[in-house]
């Protein structure tokens, strides 16, 4: 960015100079001892690059007193300051007229659910309760649940979290969410321990992250086998991550093991903080808890506490919330 706004740069510099020539104006000449008096002994090419730089890659960051500082650390000439900041303020602000900064646009490319400072829809979310926009119904787990229904619940969805329920006498309760992550550490570590030993996961077991790729190969490989029944002992940690997993599925050696059969106890691992809402919740006010809390998801309940659907960030996007609200106006609640 910065070579690119330096060559535009320098090319209006070059071209203000033959400008001023065309028109015979003096200009600075190169003879020794001599000093022109003209008005345009100002005009250098490198300047120009200098401010173009500046203006570039503030139109496109949209940085502003920082990048400033940088262009001065490189120049080490602070008599440009000034035409430096002023070019950068004025590219930020034609930039902002226009469109979005780099960053924005890469969260795009990405995919990534960024939710902006206000709502983008049409008409006030405030108006909307979070039943039109949640998702339901929602695959939920119980604070003692079955090892094979978890495996089964990691193999047939994607979801990155899971609420956890506890059964009473008025039904199946909210109590909590657990990480689809935590559940994988769960299931490999259960899967290593003799039938019947206590199971031991610590919080920083749950927080490990592999670094290196052939850590990464191997835990995938593990959490193929354990999703497929297959022997977490019969996984090679020198072979590739998930090929001989799937060589075995093709040979039909998947089945179950003792330890499916077991039941394992989340109530030590599970997020008792997991924030939630009533079905009467506003959109709006919603939104605001993603904005401040930095959450990915929020359980939806009713009065007594039932699960009844689930947001996340991609349902508080501008086209989730139109659509919310066309649906809504459509059926003559707004």
């Amino acid at each position: 960015m910065l070579v690119i706004g330096a060559c535009a740069g320098r090319l209006v510099g070059i071209a203000a100079t033959h400008f001023i020539m065309e028109h015979d104006y003096p200009l600075p000449t190169s003879t020794e001892g001599f000093t022109p008096d003209s008005p345009w002994t100002w005009i250098d090419p490198g300047a120009f690059a200098l401010v173009g730089a500046g203006a570039f890659m503030g139109g496109v960051t949209r940085l502003t007193i920082s990048l400033s500082v940088i262009m001065m650390e490189i120049s080490n000439d602070i008599r440009l300051l000034p035409s430096v900041l002023v070019s950068i303020l004025v590219a930020k602000a034609m930039a902002d007229m226009c469109t979005h900064a780099l960053y924005h646009a890469l969260l795009e490319i990405k995919c990534v659910p960024f939710l902006p400072g206000e709502p983008n829809a049409s008409v006030s979310p405030d108006l909307l309760h979070v039943t039109s926009v949640m998702r339901s119904p929602v695959v939920c787990i119980k604070e003692v649940d079955r090892v094979q229904y978890i495996k089964t619940v990691l193999r047939d969805t994607g979801h990155s979290v899971f609420p956890v329920v506890r059964s009473t006498n008025n039904g199946q309760v909210f109590v909590g969410t657990i990480a689809r992550d935590h559940l994988k550490v769960i299931l490999r570590r259960l899967a290593t321990l003799p039938i019947g030993a206590a199971l031991d996961v610590t919080y920083e077991d749950l927080q490990m992250r592999q670094v290196s790729q052939a850590d990464r190969d191997y835990v995938a490989d593990q959490e193929m086998a354990l999703l497929h029944d297959i022997p977490v002992a019969a996984v090679d940690p020198e072979a590739d991550g998930g090929s001989q997993v799937r060589q075995r599925l093709a040979n039909g050696h998947a089945g179950r093991t003792a330890a499916d059969e077991g039941v394992v106890d989340l109530r030590p691992y599970m997020n008792t903080s997991a924030p939630s809402v009533l079905d009467t919740f506003s959109v709006e006010r919603a939104y605001m808890m993603f904005r401040t809390l930095g959450l990915r998801h929020l359980v939806v309940v009713d009065a007594v506490n039932h699960i009844v659907g689930i947001i996340s960030r991609q349902d508080l996007l501008g086209y989730c919330l139109d659509d919310a609200i066309s649906k809504a106006q459509r059926k003559g609640e707004l």
